[in-house]
């Protein structure tokens, strides 16, 4: 309920102030999307919920693709890697698989369209130290997700060795009350 009147409010306020639309479609947007991921949350439906801002990105990369013209852009197609990577680590194996399935078909049909002529043109000039801010940010994120995974992985490992430890006392302990019956 709360949503619909939301989008109702907003509707009204973009209408009397038109001005002051391209603003608050880029904040009212986040908005919706985080309202819509908290209520698929309640509902549990929490991959769908962790999908959706995956899907967002992917689909920004691939827009900035065609309106760029060009698939060449390192630090766009880049961006697909750091989708994929994050799908594996916050949904699992096969999110990644799937997300590298799509991204390889998306990259063939822009590698297709770009060679047809179909995209426009590539007229974006884009300085060394841009490309490079942008790569940075990229690896960065990347290299932190990376870290978040091996750290998890390596208190995994503690609680099983802890874990084996207590089963291995346990079993000494059982093993003697045996033997004095």
């Amino acid at each position: 309920i709360a949503l619909p009147l939301f989008l109702i409010r907003l509707g009204v306020v973009l209408c009397c102030f038109s001005r002051l639309m391209p603003s608050l479609i880029f904040a009212a947007v986040p908005v919706c999307l985080a309202v819509m991921m908290l209520i698929l949350i309640r509902y549990g439906y929490v991959r769908l919920a962790g999908s959706v801002p995956l899907v967002i990105i992917w689909g920004v990369c691939t827009l900035s693709i065609v309106s760029m013209g060009s698939m060449r852009l390192p630090a766009l197609t880049n961006g697909y890697l750091l989708i994929i990577v994050s799908a594996g680590l916050m949904l699992g194996g096969e999110a990644a698989i799937g997300f590298a399935a799509l991204t390889i078909v998306t990259v063939l049909g822009l590698a297709m369209a770009e060679t047809a002529g179909k995209l426009p043109g590539f007229a974006l000039s884009i300085s060394p130290k841009v490309a490079w801010a942008v790569q940075s940010l990229q690896l960065t994120f990347t290299a932190g997700l990376m870290f978040l995974a091996s750290r998890s992985l390596q208190h995994a490992f503690a609680q099983q060795a802890a874990s084996h430890q207590a089963l291995q006392a346990i079993t000494v302990s059982l093993e003697q009350q045996v033997a004095e019956r």
